[in-house]
């Protein structure tokens, strides 16, 4: 049998369940409107780029409608709107869901291409944030991690427009990280730690291959083994050099 207390308990903790409910619901502006209007109001909203109403609105669809018309589209603008408001990590997770319950989208080459964008814009992002901070100093592991993901794109849709401007970051984020690498040899030097420059200088010719940053990094290969009394070794290099210096690819 129940005593008079309990029956108190239990009374109190349904009503606490019932409030908290309702206290949910009236959190959510949109939880009886329709899908089509959810819509509709978070792209007008996105439109005209306030963001932080736009996320409300496709985050209420989606709990409300997960399988309405309008919830793939809505997850995938969800992912802009995130990006444009700077939420980097809950845009990038976005691309991720979409990805994961979306595979045969065609808008699937646009998600794995955000997953690219974001990680370089969280670089870009550090980059402002610290921007005095000595570029050797930098972690780049966000570059590295937005070159793969775009290599990623690139390979499942190479004929996407994604891809083509992928490419092009590739190249970009390529250039940068190899221009840091022989900022980092030429800190070396200045310590007069050759061994560690010469490292540097070599995994930039070897990696980096096309970068602008190769030929400055096989003069500080030449001057590294020069330093360490390794004469043979230096003009093996100047014989690269002279084979691709601008004259001799000319001829």
């Amino acid at each position: 049998m129940i005593t008079s207390w309990r029956w108190l308990t239990i009374l109190i903790l349904s009503l606490s369940v019932i409030a908290c409910s309702s206290k949910k619901q009236n959190d959510d502006p949109y939880s009886e409107y329709p899908a089509e209007e959810i819509y509709e109001i978070a792209t007008n909203y996105l439109q005209k780029k306030s963001y932080s109403k736009s996320i409300e609105a496709y985050e209420s669809l989606e709990i409300n409608y997960p399988f309405s018309d309008y919830t793939e589209q809505s997850r995938l603008e969800l992912i802009y709107a995130y990006y444009a408001y700077n939420q980097f990590a809950k845009s990038f997770n976005a691309t991720n869901r979409f990805i994961r319950l979306h595979p045969t989208s065609e808008y699937a080459p646009y998600a794995y291409y955000m997953r690219g964008l974001i990680k370089l814009s969280e670089s870009e992002s550090l980059i402002r944030r610290f921007v005095s901070l000595d570029s050797t100093l930098r972690d780049s592991t966000q570059e590295r991690d937005a070159f793969w993901y775009f290599l990623e794109l690139t390979q499942r849709f190479p004929n996407s427009d994604y891809s083509q401007d992928a490419r092009q970051r590739m190249i970009f984020i390529r250039n940068m990280l190899a221009e840091r690498e022989i900022n980092v040899a030429k800190f070396y030097i200045e310590k007069q730690a050759y061994l560690s420059a010469l490292s540097r200088a070599t995994q930039v010719v070897f990696k980096f291959q096309g970068a602008p940053a190769v030929y400055p990094a096989l003069d500080l290969m030449r001057d590294n083994y020069i330093e360490l009394d390794l004469p043979h070794l230096a003009e093996q290099v100047d014989e690269v050099i002279a084979l691709n210096s601008p004259s001799s690819l000319i001829e």
